[in-house]
């Protein structure tokens, strides 16, 4: 245990070291056992050739808005998480109405993205944590895939996806558009998708075959590092804050969704937030209730049971 204990504080320490840091404002310091990790998965194409975004479906867009958005909320090794629809409707940090992934594209791009998420919410964001598709798939690729079971097979031209059915090693690529497939269902179940993701990726990386083995443990933090975005002083104890929260990224990590209804509005599709069950759930974030669910369980509010 030593030795993997080890492990990981130098995957922790390598990748911190090559993390790029922008100032993100309106962050709150929660304590030493407390956060909540906002987490932006954007659709930047920046690091692929053209021929590499041909492979996994990702043509060109304008701007840069964020693709995949949860919140990660820390209690000591207790972890849940807050998926944010991207075409959730909301009140941006500049008074407008619009898709909350737009806040990025507002002045301040990050501190924007942090006040909205905490304005709609109530919650204080402690960290916040930037993975654009290039560095997802480096990553990914850097600890040798990961490893997930599939109970039908997946086809979705948009995102490049074709995934058989059962027990498979996806490597970056397979993996990336696994994450971003939405022909097949609705933005609901591509979100349902990318948290079965994170909790397998979370095992991986803390799993022996990362942590006792130099080779790819060093280009896991390499490429770790390289593939996030982080407020300035995102230090030391963010990353142990992390590393315990890793710990808690199993089968039975609570999983949640904002409620929301679907609506057309100003002519786009958007997703309304259920005002009641939507603030229910997030007191329950900030009591830290939330993150007392059963083993084994998953709920996600607004999706069928």
């Amino acid at each position: 245990m030593l030795v993997v204990a080890l492990a990981a504080a130098a995957l922790m320490a390598t990748a911190l070291l090559r993390m790029d840091r922008v100032d993100v404002d309106g962050l709150t310091w929660m304590g030493p056992t407390q956060a909540n990790v906002l987490v932006a998965g954007t659709d930047a194409r920046e690091g692929f050739t053209d021929d590499q975004a041909a492979e996994i479906g990702a043509g060109e867009v304008e701007g840069e808005r964020a693709d995949t958005l949860f919140i990660m909320a820390v209690d000591g090794t207790d972890v849940g998480v807050l998926a944010l629809p991207r075409d959730l409707y909301v009140t941006l940090c500049d008074g407008t109405q619009g898709r909350i992934n737009a806040a990025t594209t507002r002045p301040g791009g990050p501190s924007c993205l942090v006040q909205t998420v905490s304005d709609l919410t109530g919650l204080r964001i402690s960290h916040y944590l930037e993975l654009d598709l290039a560095g997802f798939v480096d990553l990914v690729d850097a600890i040798g895939g990961v490893e997930m079971t599939l109970d039908e097979p997946i086809r979705d031209e948009r995102a490049n996806a074709d995934l058989p059915a059962g027990r498979q090693r996806m490597d970056g690529a397979e993996a990336l558009s696994f994450v971003r497939v939405r022909a097949i269902d609705d933005d609901l179940g591509r979100i349902g998708r990318q948290q079965e993701f994170v909790q397998a990726l979370g095992r991986e990386l803390m799993s022996p075959s990362v942590l006792l083995n130099p080779v790819r443990l060093g280009r896991a933090a390499w490429e770790g590092g390289d593939a996030l975005v982080v407020n300035r002083w995102f230090g030391p104890l963010g990353t142990a804050q992390l590393g315990l929260a890793s710990r808690g990224m199993g089968e039975g990590m609570p999983s949640y969704i904002v409620p929301s209804t679907p609506q057309t509005i100003g002519g786009a599709a958007v997703l309304v937030p259920e005002q009641g069950p939507a603030g229910e759930l997030f007191a329950s974030f900030r009591d830290r209730s939330a993150l007392d669910e059963e083993p084994g369980e998953t709920t996600l509010p607004g999706a069928d049971p």
